[in-house]
């Protein structure tokens, strides 16, 4: 099963390019705080899901690891935007796939913050 099949309670139409089906997007998972419309949204709406489905799998492939968002980001090398990381890790959670934990890490500027684990 892959990432994305595991947010199918959420499944919404497919996005058509070409007519052809290029991703599903699961919701919510972008919050649409900008106001974009049409196809704006829809690439919007697409990378936020590829993102969920890739940080989800960081947890999949270590389900006994706790990791923050700052652990999540670096594990991925940096490539999502922290706040990308913090809004899949809070989409996630609210599917019903992630726990947060009651304890707290150091993130980059000593600042704590909880950390978050695969449900069993």
């Amino acid at each position: 099963m892959t990432q994305f099949e595991l947010f199918t309670r959420f499944k919404v139409d497919p996005v058509v390019t070409d007519h052809k089906t290029e991703a599903v997007r699961f919701g919510p998972v972008h919050f649409n705080t900008t106001n974009l419309k049409g196809k704006e949204l829809d690439k919007a709406q697409t990378r936020a899901s590829k993102q969920a489905g890739v940080i989800l799998k960081v947890f999949q492939d270590h389900p006994h690891t706790s990791f923050s968002p700052w652990d999540v980001y670096y594990h991925l090398g940096q490539q999502y935007m922290i706040t990308s990381v913090r809004r899949a890790i809070t989409a996630i959670t609210d599917a019903g796939y992630l726990v947060k934990g009651e304890r707290k890490r150091s993130g980059p500027a000593n600042e704590w913050g909880y950390v978050w684990k695969l449900k069993r």
